[in-house]
């Protein structure tokens, strides 16, 4: 009698399903972590233990986010490690690695000469790893590189970020090579890759040596949708508003959750208010941008005081959650001007919290929105310009548009559903025949 490959592989996936998995935070932003310890990665670390209780979950954070991450995670088959943090020689190497050209270059040969394979079993025996010591079965790093791996371990590693092909002229070339090297280490050594949107999964199947098969699209919407903390109250939003010295519905908001970068197009969005400005001075427009506007965007106060913005837009440095979510309340509308995105989490916010969305047309956000925004060409300011003044002239478009927000966070998947996509990426690559390589 003779086995059939399907027949082999439905064995396979019973019979070694992944009992425990390491969930490496190692790469989390250590800055964003202490402002918001409710972020993507934890919530997803708790929606997979929710609803996988069989499986034993050993997170791997560094130092910095072991608060968050600890105050974050309690449950029987969640265990916390907390990872040192890299040293100065280490430090050292990584930034002498990221400046040296030719990262891709050197990628493309290794697949080639097919070094990752042959190299997997020997690296394995020479030295111990942490992985191994801790008898995981799998590796799974959700929406960032993998910052701890070991060639013997199958690793699912997530995309979310293909700027350095996609758009290289919004990064520095020091930012393309660690993008570059980030994601030439996924493309060769995971097993899974995940992605975060449709257009990020195009650009890795379009790139030398990955292969369809390996690639899976997971939208986290819904997990990112999920407030983990009641939205404050009225007299909470009123309070928050007191402190900024801001009127509820007599301010647009801008958020971006980290250092606000290129690709946020903030300098655009000056632009649009200078025409609007001129074009319909009575109209009393106020922009708030929350984010980090430290180097290289440090200009972007200058620019707004010699364009004779400083009326118009001010910049609030980062916040946390709960007067984040009271901003969102307070304002108008949330403006989304970016040039690239993949997820769109202000979008996801607002249109949580009930606000309408002004948003580029970038299919990533449209995909996300749908109907329930009002689109511009993120490259004509004029185009901006317009929608603020149709926003800032027609509440009872902001009213229908977040209604419509509402409605469609209702349509995506739920957070169980996301949560068993990723386990069955994880049963699945710890089967070997169902590992396409």
């Amino acid at each position: 009698m003779r086995w059939r490959a399907t027949d082999c592989c439905g064995i396979v996936r019973l019979a070694m399903m992944a009992r425990r998995v390491a969930l490496d935070l190692t790469r989390l932003d250590q800055r964003t972590a202490a402002i918001d310890p409710h972020r993507l990665e934890i919530r997803l670390a708790q929606a997979l233990s929710q609803h996988a209780p069989e499986v034993e979950f050993i997170v791997l954070a560094r130092r910095a986010a072991g608060t968050a991450v600890a105050a974050a995670l309690d449950a029987p088959n969640v265990r916390r490690i907390t990872v040192a943090e890299p040293g100065p020689t280490e430090l050292l190497l990584a930034r002498v690695d990221a400046h040296l050209p030719g990262h891709t270059r050197r990628a493309r040969l290794a697949r080639r000469l097919d070094w990752p394979r042959t190299l997997r079993r020997p690296v394995a025996r020479w030295r111990p790893s942490l992985l191994r010591q801790l008898r995981v079965d799998l590796v799974l790093c959700p929406f960032t590189a993998p910052g701890i791996t070991d060639p013997a371990i199958p690793l699912v590693a997530a995309v979310a970020d293909m700027q350095h092909l996609s758009h290289p002229h919004l990064l520095t070339s020091a930012e393309r090579a660690i993008r570059a090297r980030g994601f030439d280490g996924i493309s060769r050594y995971a097993d899974r890759i995940l992605c975060t949107a449709n257009s990020v999964r195009d650009a890795v199947v379009q790139s030398d040596g990955v292969r369809a098969g390996r690639v899976v699209t997971v939208p986290p919407t819904r997990l990112l949708s999920q407030l983990t903390q009641p939205p404050p109250s009225p007299a909470g939003v009123a309070d928050a508003l007191g402190r900024f010295r801001l009127r509820e519905r007599q301010y647009f908001l801008v958020s971006v959750p980290g250092v606000i970068e290129p690709r946020h197009n903030l300098h655009l969005l000056l632009v649009a208010l200078g025409i609007l400005r001129a074009r319909a001075p009575r109209l009393g427009v106020r922009v708030v941008c929350i984010g980090d506007a430290t180097w290289p965007q440090g200009d972007l106060h200058t620019a707004a005081e010699r364009m004779g913005l400083a009326d118009m837009v001010q910049f609030r440095g980062l916040v946390n959650r709960q007067d984040l979510s009271a901003l969102i309340l307070g304002s108008q509308a949330v403006i989304v001007p970016s040039l690239y995105e993949t997820i769109g989490d202000g979008a996801l916010d607002a249109m949580a919290l009930g606000r309408a969305v002004l948003c580029s047309d970038l299919s990533s956000l449209v995909d996300l929105s749908g109907d329930s925004a009002l689109l511009f060409d993120p490259h004509r300011p004029a185009d901006l310009a317009g929608a603020i003044e149709r926003a800032a002239s027609q509440p009872r478009l902001l009213d229908d548009l977040a209604r419509r927000g509402q409605a469609r966070l209702e349509a995506f998947d739920a957070a169980p559903t996301v949560a068993r996509t990723y386990l069955d990426a994880i049963r699945e690559t710890r089967a070997p025949c169902l590992a396409s390589r």
